[in-house]
């Protein structure tokens, strides 16, 4: 489904800050590795885990730059920042201030980055590390380390490095929850502000294309040609923003889980082959070319009436960045169990700082108040909330000979 726009908002948030951690804890372990091996060289094995910190700090800006969630990207770091306090703990046999903040910055990572329960995993993992090395100290265990015995690992102070696990993750437990809490509450207001606003417009909307209507049809006598061409004006505009109002319900009902499906056995080759033909006069008055590769693939359990609407959605988002002489290509397939759709246009491409936002609400390639094209930036949005709905993905590639935009739905029979 949608993200909603709060939920957008704080995984751009949360991207951003994952990758300023990770540039910065890469800077700090370049710096680490360089003074410590000027003073002291490091144990093998402390030099190898930081190594392999490093190349993980440096890798994760690169993965979310490719498109990778920060939930995903973030359990890297994380993972590291848990297992890095303890390989150079053990060696230098002992436990010290640098080691107890990379042991409550990993619980907070996962927290912040992944989940709350990833975050309450790793303190869990964090205090089974504490209670380890204080067993090997308890029992008399030498370490492997070249400092005083002063510095060797003690019980108290392994508790206290546990109380100070357990309370930083309880903090930022509490401060993700609030978080989640406020961004609900705000997606909530919202949701119901569009819901309120549409169910308004509709009413008086109705009427006025009903009445626009009737005067078309000559029901309030003749018009002349002049004021045939504003009534037509109204009409289309009228038409228009109640098509804009049925999106923002729709979009609203996405959000909330809420969007109704009427499934059924549908032959989708005659119901794309029907929808392309509605949409023939607009590519002939545009001259730009429509053409249709559609195979056999059986029935399909789906909503027509909103697969019809990808279909609409996606093809005349093509018509609309194409050129005269250009060529519109929709194609359907059956592949390992899907039933996979293509539309594929000769434009220019989406920009790169655009793609990321592609299926976000309200998204638009263009900024600013006079655009080339028209759009209210909610259809792509719709198109991915009725096809995952319909257990299916969709997806892109765009570069500088055109973009194709791929929808697959589950073939009929298959498992989701």
């Amino acid at each position: 489904m949608t993200l909603a726009a709060p939920e957008r908002v704080s995984r751009e948030r949360r991207a951003r800050l994952l990758v300023r951690m990770s540039i910065t804890l890469a800077i700090v372990t370049i710096v680490g590795i360089v003074g410590r091996q000027i003073r002291d060289p490091l144990p093998a094995v402390s030099l190898g885990v930081l190594l392999i910190a490093l190349a993980a700090f440096a890798v994760t800006p690169v993965l979310i730059r490719k498109g990778m969630a920060p939930e995903r990207a973030g359990l890297a770091p994380s993972l590291v920042l848990l297992v890095l306090p303890f390989a150079v703990a053990y060696p230098q046999g002992g436990l010290d201030i640098p080691v107890l903040v990379a042991l409550t910055l990993a619980p907070l990572s996962g927290i912040f980055f992944c989940s709350r329960r990833v975050g309450v995993a790793l303190a869990g993992l964090a205090l089974a590390g504490l209670a380890v090395l204080t067993a090997l100290h308890l029992t008399g265990h030498r370490f492997p380390s070249t400092a005083p015995s002063t510095e060797v690992l003690r019980p108290v102070r392994a508790l206290l490095f546990a109380i100070v696990v357990v309370a930083t993750t309880a903090f930022a437990w509490f401060f993700e929850s609030e978080r989640a809490r406020a961004e609900a509450e705000s997606e909530r207001l919202k949701d119901e502000f569009v819901s309120t606003v549409s169910h308004e417009l509709r009413t008086p909307l109705a009427a006025m294309r009903g009445a626009l209507g009737l005067m078309d049809g000559g029901v309030g006598g003749e018009l002349s040609e002049k004021n045939k061409e504003l009534l037509q004006l109204g009409l289309r505009n009228a038409r228009r923003l109640e098509a804009l109002v049925d999106d923002l319900l729709d979009v609203q009902r996405m959000s909330q889980g809420r969007l109704a499906l009427d499934r059924k056995p549908t032959e989708l080759r005659a119901t794309i082959a029907s929808q392309l033909e509605q949409l023939q006069p607009l590519f002939t008055s545009k001259r730009v070319q429509l053409r249709s590769e559609l195979q056999e693939v059986g029935a399909v359990v789906c909503d027509a009436g909103r697969i019809s609407e990808v279909v609409d959605n996606l093809v005349s988002n093509a018509l609309k960045f194409s050129e005269p002489g250009d060529a519109v290509v929709v194609a359907l397939a059956s592949t390992r169990g899907k039933i996979r759709v293509t539309v594929r246009d000769q434009g220019p491409g989406i920009p790169a700082e655009f793609q990321r936002s592609v299926f976000q609400r309200f998204a638009q390639a263009e900024a600013g108040s006079e655009r080339a094209h028209g759009g209210s930036g909610l259809g792509l949005s719709i198109c991915k909330g009725i096809v995952e709905a319909h257990g299916g993905q969709i997806g892109f590639e765009t570069g500088s000979g055109g973009t194709t935009f791929t929808f697959e739905l589950p073939a009929m029979g298959s498992d989701k």
